[in-house]
This record gives structure tokens, C-alpha cells and sequence, in this order.
């Protein structure tokens, strides 16, 4: 038997036992909810075993987190893709840049019912904004580094700002998440948050 190939074939079936999973849970969070989606149900739509399930992930949450993370990280990659030929022009990037960022958002229910109804509660309030604050934190931050370094914003701490324009955006993607009318919300906010960051200048 070829041990290196054997070994290649289990981490290749584990492999796709873990996305099966994740897509699974991913539709089902979407669908119905964290609180309404039992392990049971995740498995059956995987087409695994629930001994599967407890190999990969120590329990739901820890699924949910994982799909947390995996749209927080295409929310974050498909808001960047659309402002990436704005580089040269750092103020219009960054207000662009939020503006996709609440595109994204109100077109999809995924990401508005696992990012931004559920996980809060999962998670816990300050825990849910430490996983997904940190890097988008950062990226508003290192662009008001640079706007104030090329006298387009006057100078001002970055730190707070930042974290205030970061709550501003999360507020207002929450406000598109609990809506009956994502759409209409997110027209109402973006022209809000469009405001708030011009007057910086």
C-alpha cells in the first residue's frame, strides 16, 4: 500500500467532509437561523455522519463560527473589489468603499442574518465586534493615516476616528439587516454615512 498516497486520500476526504459541512450549515444558518438549525439537520443536508460533524467542530458554535468568518471575509473581498481601480484617490476610495461595503449587505440575506442578526447573539455583543471589527478597523484606519498625511482631512487623532466611522458603519448595516425593506434602509444610510464622512474635509 502506498502510505503517502493513503494519507493524501484521507486529508483529501476530510477535506471535503469539512466543506460539506460548512456549505450545509451556511444554508440552513441563512435559512432559518442559528437558534433554529439543530446539528441533526446540519448533517442530514451535508450527507455525513454526526460523528463526522464532532471530528471537525467541537460543536455548533463553533460550525457558526466558522461560517461566520468565511462571510465576513467575502463581504470584506467583494466591498474591496469594487473600489480597487480608486486607489489613487484615497477620499473617494474610502467613501466609495463604505458605500459597497452596505451594497453588499443589503443584497444579501446571508450575510445580514449570520453576520448581523445572529452572530450578536451568539457571540456575545463585545466578542461579535472584536471578530469582525479588527481588519476593517484597521484598513479605515490606515486610510485616514493617509489622508491627513496628504492634507486632505486636517489633522486629527486616528484611533478614535476610526473606531467612531467604524461605528457608524455597523450601526448602519444593522439597521439594513433588521429592515423590512433592506433596500430603501440602505438609499436612507449611505446618504447618511456619504454626509458624515464629507464633512471630515
Amino acid at each position: 500500500m502506498d502510505m503517502a498516497n493513503d494519507g493524501g486520500t484521507r486529508r483529501e476526504r476530510a477535506a471535503s467532509t469539512h466543506a460539506k459541512l460548512v456549505s450545509a450549515a451556511r444554508e440552513l444558518f441563512a435559512e432559518r437561523g442559528y437558534h433554529d438549525t439543530s446539528t441533526p439537520e446540519v448533517v442530514a443536508r451535508a450527507g455525513v455522519t454526526r460523528g463526522a460533524l464532532y471530528h471537525h467542530f467541537r460543536d455548533k458554535e463553533a460550525l457558526f463560527e466558522t461560517v461566520f468568518h468565511q462571510l465576513e471575509r467575502e463581504l470584506r473581498e467583494l466591498s474591496a473589489a469594487e473600489v480597487s481601480d480608486l486607489a489613487s484617490d484615497r477620499f473617494r476610495q474610502l467613501q466609495e468603499g463604505v458605500q459597497s461595503f452596505l451594497r453588499v449587505v443589503a443584497m444579501r440575506a446571508d450575510i445580514q442574518q449570520i453576520l448581523l442578526i445572529d452572530a450578536p447573539s451568539v457571540f456575545g455583543w463585545r466578542r461579535w465586534r472584536e471578530m469582525g471589527a479588527d481588519s476593517i478597523l484597521g484598513d479605515i484606519g490606515d486610510a485616514f493615516r493617509d489622508l491627513i498625511r496628504d492634507g486632505v482631512i486636517r489633522p486629527q487623532p486616528v484611533l478614535p476616528l476610526a473606531h467612531l466611522v467604524l461605528a457608524a458603519l455597523t450601526e448602519a448595516s444593522m439597521m439594513i439587516a433588521h429592515s423590512v425593506d433592506p433596500e430603501a434602509t440602505r438609499i436612507e444610510v449611505s446618504d447618511a454615512l456619504r454626509n458624515l464622512i464629507a464633512g471630515l474635509r
